[in-house]
């Protein structure tokens, strides 16, 4: 198995298209019987690849031979971390080997600075394939300036216009879909071509209002 992640606020069409490369590395495992990679199940820049291996007899290398490979293969994919760790064997919990957790009475900036100090000496080492940190001060910020007088003269709410821009930037969660006792996210998004301009719903008769 491997995580994915990507910077904080990629939408689910980055996501997807940055996920293509880890397919096709997945694909060329000789060992390997299936792949899979779900991307968007717990956030629009998180994911998950699973590759099912053959048999022990039918193949030369190990787990944790294919794994020391495929970690090698994932740097050298771009705008996107992909971290393979071992899944338990015989079933129980599963995840990374070693799993660090570091707390501070400073501020986030210090927790950071320090973290990333371990994460670099745990790869100069040599004995770690791979480091990843779960902080991050990457997220994008984007600030966006309503019209209201415009907003108000066809009748559009600025909580409207809100929520559409979130829904065309980074996708809507809405529901949770029950199929076979598995909950899968419903997640609204906007085609890729539709984000060359902006809209919002109009309440009054439900059709879309342009905004330039």
């Amino acid at each position: 198995m491997a995580q994915l992640s990507a910077d904080p606020g990629t939408t689910l069409d980055a996501m997807i298209e940055r996920s293509r490369p880890v397919e096709k590395i997945l694909a060329s495992v000789p060992e390997g019987l299936h792949a899979l990679v779900i991307v968007g199940q717990q956030s629009t820049n998180s994911g998950l690849a699973i590759l099912m291996l053959k048999p022990w007899g039918e193949r030369q290398r190990s787990a944790a031979e294919i794994r020391k490979a495929l970690n090698v293969e994932f740097t050298k994919v771009d705008g996107l971390s992909a971290i393979a760790f071992p899944d338990a064997p015989l079933g129980g919990g599963s995840g990374f080997p070693i799993e660090l957790v570091v707390k501070t009475n400073g501020s986030y900036e210090d927790l950071y600075s320090f973290a990333e100090r371990v994460k670099s000496d745990a790869l100069q080492s040599g004995i770690l394939s791979a480091a990843s940190l779960d902080l991050d001060f990457g997220a994008p910020k984007l600030d966006v300036e309503i019209d209201r007088a415009a907003a108000q003269q066809i009748g559009v709410a600025p909580e409207t216009v809100s929520s559409t821009l979130a829904s065309m930037l980074t996708g809507a969660r809405t529901s949770d879909f029950n199929w076979k006792e598995v909950l899968y996210p419903v997640i609204v998004r906007m085609q890729r071509s539709a984000t060359h301009s902006i809209y919002a719903l109009d309440p009054a008769d439900q059709c879309l209002a342009p905004f330039q």
